[in-house]
Formats: structure tokens, C-alpha cells, sequence
């Protein structure tokens, strides 16, 4: 022993972390992702993240099913618990308790690879724009089908899109028409821009276990190959890894180190050290980022990703919808990427749902609607301001008048110079309640029920609208005295439906009161 007798040594405060995780933001991402992973029926959990992309700040992260931070060795899951706890074996029990808590603390927005599906078409473009291999005007044609060399490759409109050009095969998502252009890059191409979106090398985020990508040797990739790379099948990929490159197109073509440590301070707070942005390459002109901004808008507004839509706001992003391995096990990943302000990105998000059982499994359906939300409110917190198109003009909500203390002529008179209709409910001339309530916002044309007698409010049962079209609901809540409040794409063609509605089928509630009803459209990869 170096000493005859002890040697205490004082202790010394570390240093603090600051991250770059926004609280709010992260509360917003918790929220919808722990939503979607109940409605959807997840099989194996999802993951989101939503990135600044300008400098590569990782704003919100998350994985579900997650834990209980301040009790890490606590299982999330009853029935692991249970199967756990019928082991009589204690040296097998502690090996799966052991792999179980490993899986559960896994983080799969770094740790987890996936196929990207048609989400990886954004760089299969990108590459051919900036190699002047496509025109806008360059006419592909989709019969539903490709035959490369001997095998049938679909495209998930078995009907096909037909005519189109580089645009419309982009809002399409169509399997055929990028095995066309994966034609022209070829190979090389592919491996060359892999690389440059950093599709395969860890990011170096600064988070641990980070996975590399998956991709082919370029002595493997035949023409087969070439093909379904082209849509993003046969190789596998990281959400982080995603995000980043989503987030390259969507800053001008400039790659960023992602991040997620911002400060080490001490513990008086003093900054000890700034971990500043890196620019780490230009992988596209930003004449062809900027392309590419303007075609994946049109996806969200005219094509497969018309449920990322945010009233008043330019999203743009592309579904991805993958088929996990082996085949033919019923078994997907549904995605959706994407970033907005289309014309000056602030945030780029990509989710991804794993293993959907709730019957939908394709990312335009039930991904992109996650992202939508998401948008929604980040947007809004981070005080971008909407913009509404005149044809959002036309659908804009606003704040119903409040009446109650008002005469009943008076009221109504205020009800009608808003836009709103009404009905009277009992004998008073003076308005003592009234439903909706003024802290509800509505389209015009939506009917307030004027309340002239305590008491007096009278009831009606909530029709189902579920699956029903938007006009469908409409007319249908309307004629129980009702009135509807929309969430989704309501400017976009094709078909929709009612997919959510809250309250319920069959509650009995107020006259005049909201029912707030979801839709999604179904023609979407």
C-alpha cells in the first residue's frame, strides 16, 4: 500500500449536459407518437425525430414502448413480467430478464435498421436531377408492373398511374417509373450518392450504440439491384441516418453532423464548453435542393402524402412503406419523412411505425398523419406563421361570439354578422348559455344553440361517422342538431374517410355541441 494510513480525496462536481432536446417539442412528439402506436395496434414499437435543419440539432427523439427513467431495471411489459416470473430456472430467468431490459433501453432511432421504402425515393431524384439525368418534362409510363430481367416488380397501384411525368411519378410514389430513372443512374451513381447522404457510415451523433447503414457492394448490384434500390428495398437504414439526409435536401444541399449535446456547463452554469454546428458536405446544388423542396410540397398537397397536411402551412415529405423480411409475412414498417416550410425548412421529421396490425400499414395513411400533427404544433410553437391559401381561406375557422348575458336579439343578431347560423332553445329574452362556447372555433356556417332558460339545455345521441365521407359526416352530425369540427386534409382530392371521431357513437350530449372527426385519405402508398 503507498500510504500508511487513509487518504481521503474531496469530491468535485462534473459537469452539467445541456442538450439540444426542446421540452415542449419532445412533449409534442410523445404525444402523437404514443397515439399512434394504440391506434395502429404496433407490433414492435416506433420511433420519431425531429431535427433543425439548418444546423442539425436534434430537437425531440423518442422511442415506444419506452421506460420509466428513475426505474430502469422496472419491465414496461406485464406479460414479459409474467413469463419472466413462471421461470423456475434462476440462471435462465436472470438471461432473459437481462435481454429483456436490453431491449426494452434500446433506442431505435439509432440502434434499429429498416428498409426506407419509397421514403429513399427522394434521393433516388435528388442524385438524378443533379446528374441531369431526368427533366421535368420526361414522361414515364406505369402499367402496375415492371419485369426486370425475370422478375415482376409491382407497384403498390396494381391498377397503374398511367402517363406522368418526373413530378407526377414523384407525388405518386411510383415503383416503376423510379426503377426507370434508377436505370439511368445505374450503380455507380447509387453507391456514390449512398455515401454522400450518409447512408451507410454511422452519423457520429453523439448518442450511444449508433448502427451503420446497410447497402450493397458495388460488385453486387445488378440490374435487380439497381431496381428495387430505386424505391428503397433491399437495403436497410437507420431513422437517424434518415433524418440527417432528409434534412440535407431540405438545408440547400448541405449535410450536418446531427446532434444532440449543445453545452457543458459547470455548477455555477458557466458554459465550460459550445458544440457548434458542423457542416460536413455539399452533397446537391442547391438548385436541386431547391427542386426537390417544391416536388415533395406537391406530395403533401396534390399526392401520396396529402394526411402530412397542416392547414396553413407548405409541408413537403415523402411515404415509405416497406415490406419487412422474410416476404410475404404480412409483416411493414410504414414511414413518412418530411420538413416545412417548404420554402424555407425550419424542422425536418421522419417517423416510422413498426409493424402496424390495425388492418392500414402503408406510411401515406398512417404515418404521414403523424407527422402532420407533429408539424402542426412545432410550427405554431416555434411561431412560423401560417399562411393560408385562398382555397384554406374559404375553410378557415373562427371564434364564435360570445352571447350569454346578451338579449336574445341582440345575440342573435351578433351570431349572424359572424358567419355563424343559430337556434333558440326556450322562452327567455335573455341568452344564459350558449353551445358552443366562444373559446370554440368554427367554420362559418356552423349553427350555436342559444340557451333563454337555465336548465334548459336539451340532448341528442352522437351518430357513428366512422368511414363515413367528410360531406357524409357532415350532413349526418348536422341533422342531429350537431355541429363538426375537421382535422386532416380537407382541401385535397380523392377519396377519405372518417377515421376517428370524439365523443364517441352513441354518447348523449348538449344540442349544438362539436363533434370532432379525423379523415385520411385511403388512395395514398
Amino acid at each position: 500500500m503507498p500510504y500508511d494510513y487513509e487518504k481521503f480525496y474531496n469530491s468535485e462536481d462534473g459537469m452539467n449536459v445541456v442538450l439540444t432536446i426542446d421540452e415542449v417539442i419532445q412533449h409534442y412528439v410523445e404525444s402523437h407518437l404514443e397515439t399512434a402506436v394504440i391506434d395502429n395496434r404496433l407490433a414492435n414499437g416506433a420511433a420519431a425525430i425531429v431535427m433543425d435543419v439548418k444546423t442539425g440539432e436534434i430537437l425531440a427523439m423518442t422511442t415506444k414502448p419506452d421506460f420509466n427513467l428513475n426505474q430502469p431495471f422496472t419491465l414496461n411489459n406485464a406479460d414479459i413480467k409474467n413469463a419472466l416470473n413462471s421461470i423456475a430456472d434462476e440462471k435462465e430467468k436472470n438471461e432473459q430478464t437481462s435481454a429483456a431490459l436490453q431491449k426494452m433501453w434500446r433506442n431505435k432511432a439509432v440502434s434499429d435498421m429498416y428498409e426506407p421504402g419509397s421514403v429513399f425515393k427522394i434521393f433516388t431524384a435528388s442524385a438524378a436531377l443533379e446528374e441531369n439525368l431526368v427533366r421535368p418534362n420526361d414522361s414515364f409510363v406505369c402499367t402496375g408492373v415492371k419485369k426486370v430481367a425475370t422478375h415482376n416488380i409491382h407497384c403498390w397501384k396494381t391498377a397503374g398511374h398511367g402517363v406522368q411525368n418526373f413530378a407526377d411519378a414523384i407525388k405518386n410514389s411510383c415503383n416503376p417509373a423510379f426503377m426507370a430513372i434508377g436505370e439511368r443512374l445505374g450503380a455507380d451513381n447509387f453507391v456514390k450518392y449512398v455515401n454522400g447522404f450518409n447512408l451507410i457510415a454511422p452519423t457520429g451523433v453523439d448518442l450511444p450504440a449508433e448502427a451503420s447503414g446497410l447497402f450493397f457492394a458495388r460488385q453486387n448490384m445488378g440490374i435487380v439491384e439497381v431496381a428495387t434500390t430505386s424505391f428503397g428495398q433491399g437495403f436497410e437504414v437507420t431513422p437517424i441516418q434518415m433524418v440527417s439526409a432528409i434534412s440535407a435536401v431540405a438545408n440547400g444541399g448541405r449535410y450536418m453532423k446531427p446532434h444532440i449535446v449543445k453545452q457543458l456547463t459547470d455548477s455555477d452554469g458557466k458554459v465550460v464548453k459550445q458544440f457548434e454546428p458542423q457542416f460536413v458536405r455539399q452533397i446537391v446544388s442547391e438548385e436541386t435542393a431547391k427542386k426537390m423542396c417544391g416536388y415533395l410540397e406537391q406530395v403533401v398537397s396534390e399526392g401520396s402524402g396529402k394526411n402530412a397536411y397542416v392547414q396553413g402551412y407548405r409541408v413537403a415529405g415523402k411515404t415509405g412503406t416497406s415490406e419487412k423480411r422474410p416476404r410475404n409475412t404480412g409483416k411493414y414498417i410504414a414511414s413518412f419523412g418530411g420538413f416545412a416550410p417548404a420554402d424555407d425548412p425550419q424542422i425536418a421529421v421522419l417517423v416510422m411505425l413498426d409493424e402496424p396490425t390495425g388492418g392500414a400499414y402503408y406510411g401515406g395513411t398512417i404515418a404521414a398523419p403523424v407527422v402532420g400533427k407533429i408539424m402542426n404544433d412545432v410550427l405554431r410553437y416555434l411561431n412560423v406563421e401560417p399562411r393560408l391559401t385562398p382555397a384554406e381561406m374559404g375553410k378557415e375557422e373562427i371564434s364564435i361570439p360570445e352571447v350569454v348575458g346578451k338579449s336574445l336579439q341582440e345575440a342573435k343578431n351578433a351570431i349572424v354578422s359572424a358567419g355563424f347560423n343559430y337556434t333558440v332553445k326556450g322562452n327567455g329574452a335573455t341568452v344564459v348559455s350558449q353551445i358552443p362556447q366562444s373559446s370554440v372555433k368554427l367554420q362559418k356556417g356552423a349553427t350555436v344553440a342559444l340557451y333563454t332558460t337555465e336548465g334548459g339545455e336539451t340532448t341528442t345521441v352522437v351518430p357513428n361517422v366512422i368511414n363515413m365521407s367528410p360531406a357524409q359526416a357532415n350532413t349526418t352530425i348536422v341533422n342531429s342538431g350537431l355541429n363538426m369540427k375537421l382535422s386532416g386534409n380537407i382541401t385535397g382530392e380523392g377519396d377519405s374517410v372518417v377515421v376517428k371521431q370524439e365523443p364517441l357513437p352513441g354518447e348523449t350530449i348538449n344540442h349544438g355541441s362539436v363533434v370532432y372527426v379525423e379523415i385520411r385519405h385511403l388512395d395514398v402508398e
